[in-house]
């Protein structure tokens, strides 16, 4: 399908926040931080000042999979407002990110595809890998720091469900979860029986590693703690009025 330039012009500009004076083809002003975004049928293109430089800088989605594939997107590509530029390619492709994490979690850009996240010092990145039968194939952690983009997370996590400062240090944690096996139901206890599966909690102070302490702490107020592994030999009650798990001797 073809679009008219006008159309196309238009959708340039959706979402933008900002007003913007050029005085020649090589000089943009910002009056205010630039928020918009732009889609078109094979790529998503997202300008935001990912630095606190107060100049655009722009998040590119590309590389959609061939027709009949899972997943809208293989490449992200990062580009600094004068200074340089960034790729990133997935393991397997990126989709849309999770509407349960965006009902609890702010995203600062209105896009579909890439969630971000600024605090002082730095800006995060968040790409949702596609969901199969057997769990998500991939998510992805990028972190700006002094006008540098590092993937400081891409692995195997189904769940990722809130981004919050658990500890009240001024720095948000992701709190997050992979999927577990339920596989009975016992009328006598109305709960049903599964394994293990603890949540964690995830900080980015240096790089993006496990809170032992916080994961501990939150899974002891909110689950069971027995550890940080997937446990298929502990039985957990999973009461059906909603009530907190409980470990079965």
């Amino acid at each position: 399908m073809k679009l008219c330039p006008l159309l196309i012009a238009g959708m340039l500009f959706l979402g933008c926040t900002q007003r913007v004076r050029q005085n020649n083809a090589n000089e943009v002003k910002i009056d205010t931080p630039v928020v918009a975004t732009a889609i078109r049928e094979d790529v998503e293109r997202v300008i935001y000042d990912l630095n606190n430089d107060n100049r655009p800088d722009t998040i590119t989605l590309t590389t959609p999979p061939a027709e009949g594939d899972p997943g809208l997107f293989q490449t992200i590509t990062i580009s600094f407002n004068g200074m340089h530029q960034q790729s990133f390619k997935a393991k397997d492709v990126w989709d849309l990110v999770d509407s349960s994490f965006l009902a609890v979690t702010k995203n600062e850009v209105p896009s579909k595809q890439v969630f971000i996240h600024k605090e002082p010092g730095q800006t995060l990145i968040f790409l949702f890998g596609y969901i199969y039968g057997a769990g998500r194939g991939e998510f992805s952690i990028i972190r700006i720091r002094d006008n540098k983009a590092k993937l400081v997370f891409d692995d195997h996590l189904d769940n990722p469900l809130q981004l919050t400062d658990f500890d009240n240090d001024g720095k948000a944690e992701l709190l997050g979860r992979n999927e577990g096996e339920m596989y009975m139901d016992i009328d006598s206890i109305n709960a049903r029986i599964g394994v293990y599966f603890p949540f964690y909690i995830y900080s980015f102070k240096d790089s993006c590693i496990i809170d032992e302490t916080m994961t501990q702490q939150y899974n002891e107020d909110n689950y069971v703690w027995a550890g940080l592994k997937y446990r298929e030999d502990i039985k957990v009650a999973y009461p059906n009025d909603g009530s907190r798990p409980y470990i079965i001797q």
